[in-house]
């Protein structure tokens, strides 16, 4: 999701791990920033959540085929917008595991994975330590329905000490309830709201402030089952108009086909899913570094905002502490222009 700094910018971080090739896969397939799960409280002042207009609760109520894949990579849970309507976005590492191992995909091509060199771990603590707002934590094994990646992923639950969202094969009430039980901030679900709208309501109604909902797109259209089928709800703003009227407080918004392709993101896009909703956006696909937060602020404004974004971490292109200082000057930035 990233592209390494222009000439005679900052130098690249050394890389998190050293990219393994590529492995074949049958299928491809996120609590405040100064708040750790642990309840401690950091000194960077408080941030409000912001409320989301509430329609009457019920599912989309769109027929799709009932297999569900979850959305990957992106809580602190809402960057609040500052005077002025701009978005201090909130940053999001994410950390994809496959046989314990840390993964990236490519477009959300299952033949294209690369593995990382990295502890996962390591990656937490290092991540925590340069100002991540969250870590976004996915059990690939567990979308693809071959086996997961469960005590992995508990030990970072339990080592964590900073708020933790995680996906991937999460397509009950139960295993909602497992993920938030072990740790997790919050939980992200992908088809659910499309194949299964009465278990979706109920997630929503004992979970809906941890739950995000993941609108995988491709050609601006919500996909399911692997990114292999249309949701059948029509564009994702109409998609996310249809999810603002019910409990959903926040969105993760991809655009697979950038993803992990360090293109750039896709501002149309969001900006477009802002316009029909108003809570949480979690921006992923296609970020490569700085350069790309001072657009997307501007995209997401109007809301809470936030980026999720791995491969430009992963392969040093850049850090979490140069992005948290890109995000604060594109927030002071939007809200001095008005």
């Amino acid at each position: 999701m990233e592209r390494p700094a222009a000439p005679g910018g900052p130098r690249a971080a050394p890389p998190l791990g050293r990219p393994r090739g590529l492995l074949r896969l049958l299928r491809p397939l996120l609590p405040p920033r100064g708040r750790p799960l642990g309840g401690g409280r950091r000194l960077d002042g408080p941030r409000r959540a912001v409320p989301v207009g509430r329609g009457e609760r019920g599912g989309l109520g769109l027929p799709v085929p009932s297999r569900e894949v979850l959305c990957r990579r992106e809580a602190r849970p809402q960057a609040v917008p500052r005077e002025g309507g701009s978005v201090r976005l909130s940053l999001w590492p994410s950390i994809d595991l496959s046989e314990g191992r840390v993964v990236r995909l490519l477009r959300g091509e299952m033949s294209a994975l690369t593995t990382y060199d990295a502890d996962p771990g390591e990656l937490v603590a290092r991540f925590a330590e340069e100002g991540a707002d969250g870590v976004h934590v996915v059990d690939l094994d567990a979308a693809f329905g071959r086996g997961d990646n469960e005590p992995a992923v508990r030990r970072l639950l339990r080592a964590a000490t900073l708020p933790v969202q995680v996906g991937g094969g999460i397509r009950t009430l139960e295993a909602v309830a497992r993920a938030l039980d072990a740790g997790a901030a919050r939980v992200v679900v992908g088809s659910l709201p499309f194949t299964e709208p009465a278990a979706f309501e109920e997630v929503m109604r004992r979970h809906g402030s941890r739950t995000v909902v993941a609108l995988d797109c491709r050609d601006s259209r919500p996909s399911i089952r692997g990114w292999t089928a249309d949701a059948g709800a029509g564009t994702a703003a109409e998609a996310a108009r249809r999810l603002a009227g019910t409990d959903v407080r926040a969105l993760l918004v991809t655009d697979v086909a950038r993803d992990g392709a360090m293109a750039g993101p896709n501002l149309d896009l969001l900006a477009d899913v802002r316009s029909a909703f108003t809570g949480e956006i979690l921006a992923s696909g296609g970020v490569r570094g700085p350069e790309d937060l001072p657009e997307i602020s501007s995209a997401l404004e109007g809301g809470p905002g936030g980026v999720i974004l791995g491969r430009a971490l992963h392969e040093g292109r850049t850090t979490v502490a140069r992005l948290a200082l890109s995000a604060d000057r594109a927030g002071t930035a939007e809200g001095a222009g008005r």
